[in-house]
């Protein structure tokens, strides 16, 4: 199997696992926080969510590799 492909789907599933707890725990914010904001009672879970967000963003870029191929196929000439 492709190690690029395994590294997107995993990517993939830890971002829906991060916006669940995130979800979750944006839910589970009591009416009254005192002293605290809202934002303090899902700080950690926003946190993971916005590097499964970036992780997301680095498995879903191009290699060196694949920007090469692609701009070779975009040589003028090149019949498509």
């Amino acid at each position: 199997m492709n190690d690029i492909y395994i590294r997107q789907v995993e990517a993939v599933l830890a971002l829906l696992k991060a916006r669940d707890a995130l979800d979750e725990a944006q839910e589970n914010v009591p009416d009254y926080t005192g002293q605290y904001s809202r934002e303090h009672y899902y700080a950690d879970e926003q946190e993971a969510y916005d590097a499964a967000v970036i992780e997301y963003g680095k498995a879903h870029e191009m290699t060196s590799d694949e920007v090469e191929v692609n701009e070779i196929n975009k040589s003028p000439g090149r019949p498509t």
